[in-house]
């Protein structure tokens, strides 16, 4: 594997692991799947595993590759083994141990800032997707201060097919440039408008820590955490932080941190953070109170929306909810009830408790919806077992069932459930004649 530099490395403009991995695989002239793939068989041989058989566009999904799930932590761990280049840093992965599973912060789909993209072109460099787009509070570029795109401007598809095998500035369907688009006055943010700066700080920040806040994994260390919300408990009992005290433990999340040792939210961390006047990484690695001991605390400020702790409950008109529920529900494509939900911006008990009928017809359609889905899975099993037993396009390759099946999983984007009956059925059916 070619040792591929991460881009913006020790910046808050670092890349994210999905868009090195693209760049990687493209490098290598091969789809993003199956570079994966690849990874995948390296950590079985570094674990000395049997292998198993592994299919990445079934698999992994852009959003997964920035939590803290199993393949995000293999494919670092795999990547550092075989080149020494360790890509942490271009994760979340760092912050396992003290906070909580970013799942509200990360956005769903990628997403990307054209005038950056033109910017890195023009300088002769390769365009990459920054981990501070990922953050779903980050809706404009915070260097250009335009809207981020999540859709191509010329045909509407989103970026977020796994196996692409363009660079990343450009369009995996229409194959025109990301980095063409008209921007509105209107459009652009304000610089003094809040986005997330204390998020980028922190990305800059954790690749320079020193040892005694990182241990032997790479990860913060929890005794930081700790530390920092004890002094700042001890802090809050003083007479004139009467508010501190009872902010600090009326938080359901702060307690459980300080009794229980559990990882809290991100958010949590980042009211802290700004309640207190000093940096996420100061209040994660415990040097809350030698940055605070000459500043005062914030409570007389209004905390940012996005990082208020107890927000007030949102008042639907179920009419206009009804209205939006309705024509979601009959879009083109059934959408699942998670969808529906999400796009609607409501609760799955919310649309349960208020529209039950509305639900059951939502569920019922996308039901439906995937069992033809599985029906014409079927066919096309069978379309290409065929052809492979009886077409003259495969006449030098074996008829057996096992080299059937693993020519058709590399060729077909079908899996062994639909894959294994139609050539049993075609092999068969060949042995007949």
């Amino acid at each position: 594997m070619f040792d591929i530099p991460l881009m913006g490395e020790g910046t808050g403009s670092v890349e994210a692991l999905p868009s090195y991995l693209h760049r990687c695989a493209y490098h290598h002239a091969v789809p993003t799947t199956k570079f994966l793939e690849y990874l995948h068989r390296e950590c079985n041989r570094l674990h000395d595993q049997k292998q198993t058989y592994f299919k990445a566009s079934q698999t992994v999904s852009m959003r997964s590759l920035l939590t803290y799930g199993e393949y995000p932590r293999m494919y670092v761990k795999v990547i550092k083994h075989l080149t020494g280049r360790d890509v942490a840093s271009a994760t979340f992965l760092p912050l396992m141990a003290v906070v909580s599973q970013p799942q509200v912060e990360i956005c769903r789909s990628a997403r990307w800032c054209p005038e950056c993209f033109k910017s890195i072109r023009d300088l002769g460099s390769e365009p990459y997707i920054k981990l501070v787009w990922h953050l779903s509070e980050v809706t404009h570029c915070p260097h250009h201060h335009t809207p981020l795109l999540e859709a191509c401007p010329h045909c509407g598809a989103d970026q977020n097919a796994v196996g692409r095998k363009l660079p990343l500035d450009v369009c995996h369907k229409c194959e025109r440039s990301l980095s063409e688009r008209t921007v509105a006055p209107a459009e652009i943010s304000p610089s003094w408008a809040y986005q997330a700066g204390d998020l980028l700080r922190l990305l800059t920040h954790i690749p320079h820590r020193s040892g005694d806040c990182i241990n032997t994994r790479g990860l913060i260390k929890p005794e930081g955490l700790e530390r920092s919300i004890n002094d700042f408990s001890i802090r809050c009992a003083e007479p004139e932080f009467d508010a501190a005290y009872e902010y600090c433990w009326t938080n359901k999340d702060v307690r459980k941190q300080v009794w229980g040792c559990q990882s809290i939210s991100l958010r949590t961390v980042r009211a802290l953070a700004h309640l207190t006047n000093v940096d996420i990484i100061d209040v994660l690695t415990g040097n809350l109170l030698n940055r605070t001991k000459a500043m005062r605390y914030l409570w007389r400020q209004p905390v940012p929306e996005p990082l208020a702790l107890n927000r007030s409950r949102d008042k639907h008109d179920h009419g206009k909810c009804f209205q939006r529920l309705t024509e979601l529900a009959r879009s083109e494509t059934p959408l699942s009830l998670k969808e529906v939900a999400r796009r609607a911006g409501l609760s799955i008990g919310y649309i349960n408790y208020r529209f039950p009928v509305l639900k059951q017809q939502i569920v019922a359609r996308y039901e439906k919806h995937l069992e033809q889905l599985a029906l014409d899975k079927h066919h096309r099993a069978m379309q290409a077992a065929l052809r492979y037993f009886n077409s003259s396009q495969y006449e030098k390759h074996p008829k057996s069932r096992k080299q059937a099946l693993k020519h058709l999983l590399d060729e077909t984007d079908l899996t062994k459930l639909y894959l294994k009956p139609a050539i049993e059925s075609a092999y068969q059916k060949y042995q007949q004649q």
